[in-house]
């Protein structure tokens, strides 16, 4: 496993555009991202990143809408 960086398009406050990440365990059940969050990794694939974070928002708005504090799981697929 390797240190990395990515890169999102209209995360809003949920993701920073564009931050660097670590693996926080040997085991590659989590990843710490260059802001500070933790996402637990649920299944990773060669086509599937499933994994889950906590947002803890200051409130702030992106398209009209605001962000809710929360526990959320997302499923990528390739």
């Amino acid at each position: 496993f390797a240190d990395g960086t990515y890169q999102t398009v209209n995360a809003g406050e949920l993701f920073d555009a564009s931050v660097t990440w670590q693996w926080a365990d040997e085991l590659a059940q989590h990843i710490i991202l260059g802001d500070g969050k933790t996402v637990t990794i649920l299944d990773l694939t060669e086509t599937v990143f499933h994994f889950s974070f906590t947002f803890n928002g200051t409130g702030g708005q992106a398209n009209g809408v605001e962000g809710v504090e929360g526990s959320y799981e997302i499923t990528v697929v390739k």
